[in-house]
């Protein structure tokens, strides 16, 4: 495999003799009757659905999966529900560079698949699908639907709804979650009054959205033809075994073993993650508090130029706090257990985002017991436990954000105790749990 190759060459690359690992018969494969079971599970219209074997999450945009796609909630709830009924954990998508192998090893037990170029000399099944990037997606989509007992979508995208009903017109008896992956933004122009994206709701068995606000909003939006539930983004130790879950699920973290320590994690330099006010915010405080470090946890691959202008000015203005380590850049951290490890020591968990509807990071938070502080975005009620286990300050002001430092550093990140936040984890934000939810959701079944 070549090792040095821009994204685009790679995407382009997918549709090489390289990534097509299947032989293609010459002519149009016809699937095999599905045999359905009255001792299944029961589905409107008459159709009975056997069991579910497989979970797959299909990726309907270009840009996924890449290799940090795993360990996030599109790959850990598959492998939650196979964690707790057996199923096989699948995700496929799109070839791009990266490491697929570290997160793979971190998640025992989660398949993936690339999609493959279609080969040209076959009719198409989908004769309205001319574009080769969805050619690909839907060319997978026919040859393994059979499979496919639950479809897993993340993101509702322009091609989504035509996926959808591609998929149940392959699938009658199958089921189809829909995660939404929508903010506040996203939802003024998302176009719920179409016809295509009213009919693939109606195909869904389940809709879905991360962030109870949003959840609150679609549901009290008269454009919306559907309900959408709150299924939350959960933390998952895919390595753990089942004794350690359940000592997990028992035991509140410690917090015994925490340092002053501010910590963010995420996409560093972005003008989402906003990494400029967090670290304007606690220039501020520094001096007040001179036992307490900020540690940033990120890549900076997709950090603007606007950002790096400001961090050379930012770092020749304040060289003491990089020099006696007041301020760390660790680059991302791949290995679980060692990203957890940042975790357990540090107190105060810092999301300072423009918009945002709630990060895989702030479950990873909340299960090892960070005082959260965040700007007044989609998730902050939710995240901060309407202000019991946090703080909320403004995206824009960075006084505002000092201030909300100050109060937690100041002493009301270490008055909280360790069973509230345990509470809290166990009740919304485990995944074996949330994987429990969206069974129930899509089968009505426990």
């Amino acid at each position: 495999m070549p090792t040095a190759r821009s994204a685009q060459a790679l995407r382009e690359f997918i549709f090489s003799a390289y990534i097509v690992a299947h032989d293609i018969d010459r002519s149009l494969p016809v699937l095999p009757p599905f045999t359905y079971s009255a001792q299944g599970l029961p589905a409107a219209g008459g159709v009975y659905r056997r069991r579910p074997r497989a979970v797959y999450a299909c990726a309907n945009l270009r840009d996924h999966w890449e290799p940090n796609h795993l360990l996030k909630d599109c790959g850990f709830l598959p492998l939650a529900m196979q964690r707790e009924y057996g199923l096989r954990a699948v995700m496929a998508g799109f070839f791009f560079d990266g490491d697929y192998d570290t997160p793979l090893a971190a998640a025992p037990g989660l398949e993936l698949e690339f999609y493959q170029l279609w080969d040209e000399r076959l009719p198409f099944p989908f004769s309205d699908i001319t574009d080769p990037y969805e050619r690909a997606m839907f060319g997978y989509l026919w040859y393994n639907a059979r499979q496919m007992d639950i479809l897993f979508l993340d993101g509702c995208y322009d091609i989504t709804p035509r996926y959808i009903k591609a998929y149940r017109e392959l699938r009658p008896d199958g089921a189809v979650l829909l995660a939404l992956d929508m903010n506040s933004r996203w939802m003024t122009w998302f176009p719920f009054e179409d016809s295509a994206y009213r009919e693939a709701f109606d195909l869904c068995d389940a809709v879905v959205t991360c962030t109870k606000a949003i959840a609150d909003s679609i549901n009290n939006d008269p454009r919306a033809s559907f309900v959408c539930h709150w299924l939350p983004n959960g933390f998952l130790d895919p390595a753990a075994s089942q004794e350690e879950y359940n000592a997990s699920m028992q035991a509140p973290p410690d917090l015994s073993v925490k340092e002053n320590i501010l910590l963010a994690v995420g996409r560093v330099g972005t003008a989402q993650k906003n990494t400029e006010l967090l670290l304007e915010a606690f220039t501020l405080t520094a001096p007040d508090f001179p036992d307490w470090q900020l540690r940033i946890v990120g890549s900076l691959r997709q950090a603007l130029p606007q950002f790096k202008a400001f961090m050379r000015d930012w770092m020749a203005d304040h060289k003491h706090l990089i020099r006696d380590k007041r301020v760390v850049f660790t680059k991302e951290i791949t290995d679980r257990q060692t990203l957890y490890a940042e975790y357990k020591k540090a107190k105060v968990f810092c999301l300072t985002s423009r918009f945002e509807s709630t990060p895989n990071a702030f479950a990873e938070a909340a299960r090892f017991g960070l005082f959260t502080v965040c700007t007044d975005i989609d998730c902050s009620r939710e995240i901060t436990d309407e202000g019991r286990l946090g703080i909320v300050c403004s995206p824009e002001d960075v006084y505002s954000c000092a201030a909300a430092l100050r109060e937690a550093m100041g002493g009301r990140a270490d008055n909280v105790a360790a069973e509230a936040y345990h509470s809290r984890y166990t009740a919304n934000y485990d995944y074996r749990r949330i994987a429990r939810k969206a069974w129930a959701l899509l089968f009505g079944l426990g």
